[in-house]
């Protein structure tokens, strides 16, 4: 099976790094309020307001946002048990163009030396692309959007639970979940 991965939040702590360098490399003496509560997918003006949320996607990416992130608990070992159990490993993200290098240099420094090298392809989305444009099964994603694409368009979602979509499958239960169970 083809399976599809998000970075952000499923397998790139993207709201940790965020909110790290809005705490220590935002310029300080600006007042930035919302840092403790979870951000909304897309959202995060009008938690962070909207000097700070330019700021992000600006000086943030070029402060590494899409480069200094950990990864999620469990993502390396789940990523390594869909390899093993055979299933065809894809990344579909959605990303700044001005982001694409850091998230490239991201995957590199946490994947490379993996034997076997877990990724068939890297599909970084820079122009608002659906995510059903790529070619896959079932997906892995934090999104209930992507995850809704994914059905009209007659594919498989795994919503991953992020602080802020009420929770959802983590690691193991995404391991535990391919194959699908289709005797329904």
């Amino acid at each position: 099976m083809r399976i599809a991965v998000d970075l952000d939040e499923v397998v790139y702590a993207w709201e940790r790094t965020a909110r790290y360098l809005l705490r220590n490399v935002y310029p300080r003496g600006h007042k930035l309020s919302g840092l403790n509560t979870p951000f909304t997918e897309w959202e995060i003006g009008n938690t962070i307001g909207d000097n700070a949320y330019k700021w992000l996607f600006d000086e943030g990416i070029d402060a590494g946002l899409f480069r200094h992130g950990h990864v999620i608990t469990g993502a390396m070992l789940g990523v390594r048990a869909l390899k093993a159990a055979g299933h065809d490993l894809v990344i579909v993200t959605h990303r700044p163009e001005k982001g694409v290098r850091d998230t490239l240099a991201w995957i590199n420094f946490h994947f490379d030396t993996e034997d076997p090298y877990p990724w068939s392809g890297i599909n970084i989305l820079s122009g608002g692309e659906p995510k059903t444009d790529v070619q896959w099964d079932a997906i892995v994603d934090d999104s209930p959007k992507n995850l809704e694409d994914a059905e009209a368009h007659g594919r498989l979602g795994v919503q991953f639970g992020a602080a802020w979509n009420g929770g959802g499958a983590d690691w193991p239960a995404v391991v535990k979940g391919f194959p699908p169970d289709r005797r329904n």
